[in-house]
């Protein structure tokens, strides 16, 4: 069963393991470093944790979404910053679910 939890720190290496395994999978991604991933996402300017969840299969994380909410804009508006969810969980509503939460997380900035 896949679990949905908002972000914590003691994630980071399980999410920076999904994202390395994207890079040897898509050509399209450029590898990172754990410190140059970290740099990324977490030490990111856009990045704020309360937009941030992980999917979790037993403690193992398979996917994970990033979004921000630009609140210092009365005219602001929220985006995904990152969407992962590992090859093999694909195709189960993980994304989607994931999707769901980071919307519901930026629309709370628009009520």
């Amino acid at each position: 069963m896949i679990n949905y939890l908002p972000y914590n720190e003691s994630y980071q290496q399980g999410m920076y393991e999904v994202f390395k395994k994207l890079t040897e999978e898509e050509v399209f991604f450029k590898e990172l470093s754990f410190e140059e991933f970290c740099g990324t996402l977490f030490r990111s300017s856009s990045f704020q944790k309360e937009g941030t969840f992980v999917a979790l299969d037993g403690d193992k994380v398979v996917g994970f979404v990033s979004a921000n909410v630009k609140d210092d804009n009365p005219k602001t508006s929220g985006y995904l910053h990152t969407i992962i969810v590992n090859k093999e969980y694909r195709r189960q509503g993980i994304g989607g679910k994931l999707l769901d939460l980071a919307t519901t997380y930026t629309k709370i900035y628009f009520l």
